[in-house]
């Protein structure tokens, strides 16, 4: 169950037998069945994740009820909310399975017990924070200076499945366009191909 956590977390940091079962037994895994939420809007996100099997979504929704998505998490990856903070603040965002999902959660105070139990997990979560704002940081750029086919082309680049995975509407919020645009972007790409 823990195999692949373990291989994606020792491409950062050595473990021995001995940290890898520190580092397990502080895990709890969460099957969520498709549209199950992770997390609502308005909780406080006490946890980071790691999706084993599936594909999320973490989104937000506006006065309208317009849906934003902003993040497509797909298995071997860790997800939680970007405003996270020591406080507990509520989250503006929703995290929700797009289809049967299971991930390994890791709550805040077991982060903590990591820490003092096996020091080289700090490395890893500084390292893994600045790859996530790394890539927060160029989707926004992205957003602001790519046109449309340019961002969907890197999003088919980074999720090749994510068409059969997600559906149109959710594909279109995460590139800040309308399902329309999506439409017609994707039919002139095809056109061109042809």
């Amino acid at each position: 169950m823990f195999d692949i956590i373990l291989q994606h977390v020792q491409q950062q940091i050595a473990l021995t037998p001995d940290d890898a079962a520190v580092f397990t037994a502080l895990l709890t895994p969460r099957p969520l069945r498709r549209r199950q939420h992770l997390l609502d809007a308005g909780d406080a996100c006490d946890f980071v994740a790691f999706v084993s099997h599936g594909l999320l979504r973490s989104f937000s929704t506006d006065e309208r009820g317009t849906e934003h998505v902003l993040d497509l998490v797909p298995e071997n990856n860790w997800l939680d909310d970007p405003t996270r903070g020591p406080g507990g603040e509520p989250s503006p965002f929703t995290i929700e399975a797009l289809e049967d999902s299971e991930v390994l959660l890791l709550s805040s105070p077991n982060l903590e017990i990591l820490y003092q139990r096996v020091p080289a997990f700090e490395r890893f979560f500084r390292l893994l924070s600045q790859e996530s704002y790394a890539r927060a940081q160029k989707r926004l750029m992205c957003a602001k200076s790519w046109p449309a086919r340019d961002r969907y082309q890197e999003l088919m680049r980074q999720y090749p499945t994510v068409e059969l995975r997600v559906a149109q509407h959710q594909i279109a919020s995460f590139l800040g366009i309308t399902p329309e645009s999506l439409s017609r972007l994707k039919k002139g790409l095809y056109e061109k191909q042809g």
